[in-house]
């Protein structure tokens, strides 16, 4: 019973500070967009990589010198990674890339995680993947990626409950992509949001209504 109590003060003074993240502490974070609009008269690309800030995130947009053209913007932060092409044309080369990496280690053992997105096709251009790694003992937890060739797109929204050592650090890598091919104007996105599990919450219950009890 001890264990539940200091537990569900942990939870109560330090979570993530983004909405619908709760039950982990983020101890670095690193965010990288980049991206290419061809068709726009000009090389030019744009490729980003930093490490920011828990409530930050990174956006980045190449309409080229040209507008109304070909276009291309990414965005990563916030649990929450998009990737868009705007391509007025067929196999024009246009890309965008966007990615997150999230350093954390757990406040409790266990944790629901959901992953909603949508990709649109086809598979060998577009894709989205979410990456859960224990690196204290080097060690995939899960890897799951979306792609699809229905031309009208794959909407997604899983639940995976996971169980996790209080003692470790976790890694949560975060990915999106899309590449214009024979399929111009398409978008793939992911967002992960993180809650203690359903029963876990009824056991951190537990463990006030024993703490009332006790000072009762």
């Amino acid at each position: 019973m001890k264990k539940l109590i200091v537990l569900l003060g942990i939870l109560l003074t330090s979570t993530a500070a983004y909405a619908g993240v709760e039950g982990i502490t983020i101890l670095s974070q690193e965010h990288h967009v980049s991206g290419y609009a061809a068709g726009t008269g000009d090389t030019t690309s744009y490729d980003q990589t930093e490490a920011y800030l828990v409530s930050e995130s990174v956006f980045a947009l190449w309409p080229g010198p040209n507008p109304g053209t070909n276009e291309t913007s990414s965005s990563a932060g916030n649990f929450s990674v998009t990737a868009v092409d705007r391509s007025r044309w067929t196999f024009t080369d246009s890309w965008a890339l966007a990615e997150s990496t999230y350093i954390f280690s757990p406040l409790a053992d266990h944790l629901q995680f959901q992953y909603a997105g949508s990709v649109e096709m086809h598979a060998f251009e577009n894709k989205v993947s979410a990456r859960l790694y224990d690196t204290t003992d080097n060690l995939l937890v899960d890897y799951r990626q979306w792609t699809t060739e229905l031309s009208a797109g794959l909407a997604f929204n899983e639940t995976e409950d996971y169980t996790f050592d209080l003692s470790h650090q976790y890694e949560l890598q975060l990915y999106a992509k899309v590449f214009a091919g024979d399929n111009p104007g398409v978008t793939s996105s992911l967002e992960v949001s993180i809650v203690p599990e359903p029963c876990s919450l009824v056991l951190l219950g537990l463990g006030v209504l024993v703490l009332r009890s006790r000072r009762a």
